[in-house]
């Protein structure tokens, strides 16, 4: 966890979100998932879509405390992000 809130001071997101997701389920078993949450709120979206399993573990943990409503949002934005990025990448293309 350390690395990750290192990454997050500087800024680095991409680096940040790979640090995340490569132990996610070690994170999880250290007792570490509330750290985890919080800095998944901070995460930029376009980071954060490359990475499934942080996405639908931050959208699953909204749905069960109840946040049905913020998670569809968040689920929502995410994909409008992925489409966005698509287009973008489609558009770079020579």
């Amino acid at each position: 966890m350390e690395a990750i809130q290192h990454a997050f001071e500087a800024e680095d997101y991409t680096f940040s979100a790979s640090c995340m997701d490569r132990p996610f389920n070690s994170i999880i078993k250290d007792g570490d998932e509330s750290t985890l949450l919080d800095l998944l709120d901070k995460l930029p979206i376009k980071n954060m879509i490359v990475h499934p399993d942080l996405f639908y573990f931050q959208a699953g943990s909204m749905a069960v405390a109840g946040r049905s409503d913020d998670a569809k949002r968040f689920l929502q934005r995410l994909n409008f992000s992925w489409k966005r990025n698509l287009l973008f990448r489609k558009k770079s293309k020579p």
